[in-house]
């Protein structure tokens, strides 16, 4: 679950992913992850990532879909 505090803001399934928003901007994180299950994650570092992002710029267009998703159901609540 994504939360902070009592506040749930979604509940994340398989092969979704958390923490883009902290890896683009280096600011705080705004939200708290809980895992409900056992899972396999995978931690990439931001240097990693801008490498990654540098190599493979479709990676970037999925990232601006899941953030806008993400807004677009946050601007509904």
């Amino acid at each position: 679950k994504v939360h902070t505090g009592g506040q749930i803001f979604a509940e994340l399934g398989s092969r979704q992913c958390f923490g883009e928003m902290a890896i683009l901007d280096a600011e705080p994180r705004s939200a708290s992850i809980t895992s409900m299950s056992e899972l396999t994650l995978l931690k990439i570092r931001r240097e990693d990532f801008a490498e990654i992002l540098a190599e493979k710029p479709e990676i970037s267009q999925g990232i601006i879909q899941v953030l806008t998703h993400r807004l677009r159901e946050a601007n509904k609540r």
